[in-house]
C-alpha cells in the first residue's frame, strides 16, 4: 500500500495542473460563457465615443468592449447594455452570444458592423449610424431591418426571404431590388436616390414610403400598377411627395386598387 501512494499523489497532482489549465484559458479574451461556438452568434462592431450601448434578445451575452475589459451577461430580453470609456477613441467591440433573435445598436456613430455569425437574427436595428456598407446575405431568419439613416450607396436583400419590413430611408440608395422580398408588408425607402422601383412581386405591401427619390411620372404610374390590389381590405398608404413625377402621375391607379395617397 505504502508504493501506491506516490501514484496517487501524482494523479491529484495531474488533475489539479489540467483544472487550472482549463480555468486559464477561459479568462483569455472573451469571458466563458461564449467558449462554445455550435450555438453561439458573434456580433463585431466599430464606433467612436466616450459611451456605448445596445440591445438585445439573447439566451447569453460575452462582451469585448475593445479597452481591455470583458463582460458576461445571462439572459436578455430586449435588454440594454452599455459600457463607459475615458476618451472617445475608435474601438472595436467584440460580442459573442446564445442564440441572438434581436440587437439594437442605433444611434451609436457605428462606422462598420458585422452580423454575418448570426443566423437566429430576426430582427436588426442599426438606423442612425454611420454605416457605408452592410451584409445581412447570411441572415436569413430575418423579419425586420432598420438601416435608416446611414450611409448606405447598396443594400442586397435577395437572400432575406422572410423580411416583413424593411426600413432603409434616408441613405443613398440608387438600386432597391425587394423582388425576393414576397412577405413584404412595410417598404420605408423614401430619401433615396432611387429612379426605379419594382413591387410587383410584393403581394402583401400595406404600405410604400417612396417620398423625395428621382421617380418620374411613368415610373410612378409602373408603381401603381404594380401595386396588389385591396378593394375589400383596409387600404393600402403609398407615399410619393417630393419625387420628379409626383404631379404629373396618375393617381387614380392607385386608388382604384383601394390604395389611399396622402401627399
Amino acid at each position: 500500500m505504502i508504493r501506491k501512494y506516490p501514484l496517487f499523489i501524482a494523479a491529484v497532482a495531474l488533475l489539479v495542473m489540467t483544472a487550472s489549465g482549463s480555468r486559464d484559458e477561459s479568462v483569455s479574451g472573451l469571458p466563458s460563457a461564449a467558449a462554445t461556438p455550435d450555438s453561439q452568434g458573434t456580433v463585431e462592431f466599430t464606433c467612436t465615443g466616450n459611451k456605448v450601448a445596445f440591445n438585445a434578445t439573447a439566451e447569453s451575452i460575452a462582451v469585448d468592449w475593445g479597452d481591455g475589459s470583458t463582460e458576461e451577461y445571462g439572459t436578455l430580453d430586449d435588454d440594454k447594455v452599455w459600457h463607459e470609456y475615458a476618451n472617445e477613441t475608435e474601438r472595436i467591440i467584440r460580442i459573442r452570444t446564445g442564440n441572438l433573435s434581436f440587437f439594437s445598436c442605433y444611434s451609436q456613430q457605428v462606422t462598420d458592423l458585422d452580423v454575418s455569425n448570426c443566423p437566429a437574427l430576426t430582427e436588426l436595428r442599426c438606423y442612425g449610424n454611420l454605416l457605408s456598407r452592410l451584409d445581412v446575405s447570411k441572415n436569413t431568419a430575418l423579419t425586420r431591418l432598420y438601416c435608416g439613416r446611414n450611409q448606405l450607396s447598396s443594400l442586397n436583400v435577395s437572400s432575406n426571404t422572410m423580411l416583413e419590413r424593411l426600413d432603409c430611408e434616408y441613405n443613398q440608395l440608387g438600386v432597391l431590388n425587394v423582388s425576393n422580398n414576397m412577405a413584404l408588408t412595410v417598404l420605408l425607402c423614401n430619401n433615396n436616390r432611387l429612379k426605379a422601383l419594382d413591387v410587383s412581386n410584393n403581394t402583401a405591401l400595406t404600405s410604400l414610403y417612396c417620398s423625395y427619390n428621382q421617380l418620374s411620372a411613368d415610373i410612378l404610374d409602373r408603381i401603381f400598377k404594380d401595386l396588389c390590389e385591396r378593394s375589400g381590405k383596409s387600404y393600402g398608404e403609398i407615399y410619393i411627395g417630393g419625387n420628379p413625377g409626383s404631379s404629373e402621375c396618375h393617381r387614380s391607379i392607385a386608388r382604384d386598387k383601394n390604395w389611399f395617397i396622402p401627399n
